[in-house]
């Protein structure tokens, strides 16, 4: 029973949630959502087919709800951020129709302090419960996971993330920023297959990522009214050391640096 048990899930056999998916599926999913928005905004312009698109379909609060679906689906609706940005649209959508009465616009600044408390501790509850597990786990002479947590899966929502990885065994992951910002120190990491992917989505946001000097930087991002800078330092008679670091996916109205020391 016990061998059965551990060999249902064993890492190779169950996928580790904090496993980066396959940063193709991604770039699929962001360049759809483009296509569909532009075929819209399309309808919309020409004078025979305008009727068939709302009006309010390209106001703020659509806009808010399309940005919480879209970081939903890039983050597996792991987590609550993508939560916000619908409440929001959904809630300015209703009341700018007279669909519901209720004025919330002079109690938006409290509310938004104690939804942003409920996050952090939200937040810091299930670090310290995931901090507990995995003692248990590698207090545990029968497990087989290993507890290293050798991806990213960062979502930046109206806020900032920092984060250092210490991993060996660095795979890549996902880089979520809307309307906020992100950096990510990985000079402390390395990469035994050669090659690792981050897969990013910035939306009026911004991303630092700091590399060791001696990786190669592969960018397959593509950009619509954003940009990507490397400030890294190169030294001369810099040794190949054979890891790369791909980056994939898309911005708007954002940007990327990379930098190194």
């Amino acid at each position: 029973m016990d061998q059965e048990f551990r060999k249902r899930w064993h890492p190779h056999n169950h996928r580790h949630p904090h496993h980066p998916r396959h940063p193709h599926h991604n770039n699929r999913t962001g360049g759809i959502v483009l296509i569909i928005i532009g075929i819209l905004f399309l309808l919309h312009r020409i004078p025979q087919t305008a009727a068939l698109i709302p009006h309010w379909f390209f106001s703020w609060p659509v806009l808010l709800i399309a940005i919480g679906i879209f970081v939903g689906i890039k983050n597996g609706f792991r987590s609550f951020g993508w939560v916000i940005p619908i409440l929001i649209g959904a809630y300015a959508l209703l009341y700018e129709h007279n669909l519901i009465s209720l004025n919330l616009r002079p109690y938006a600044l409290p509310i938004g302090l104690i939804v942003i408390g409920i996050c952090v501790v939200l937040k810091r509850n299930r670090k310290s419960y995931l901090r507990k597990f995995y003692e248990e786990q590698r207090a545990s002479p029968q497990e087989e996971v290993d507890p290293t947590d050798n991806s990213i899966n960062i979502s930046s929502i109206f806020g900032s993330v920092e984060k250092n990885v210490f991993t060996k065994d660095f795979k890549g992951g996902t880089i979520t920023s809307v309307f906020g910002g992100s950096q990510i120190n990985l000079t402390q990491s390395d990469i035994q297959g050669g090659v690792a992917v981050i897969d990013v989505s910035i939306i009026f946001g911004g991303v630092d990522i700091v590399i060791p000097a001696n990786w190669t930087l592969k960018n397959e991002i593509s950009v619509v009214f954003g940009g990507i800078e490397d400030g890294r330092t190169t030294a001369p008679n810099q040794a190949d050391s054979g890891k790369t670091l791909i980056l994939k996916g898309n911005i708007l109205f954002g940007g990327i640096e990379i930098k190194s020391y």
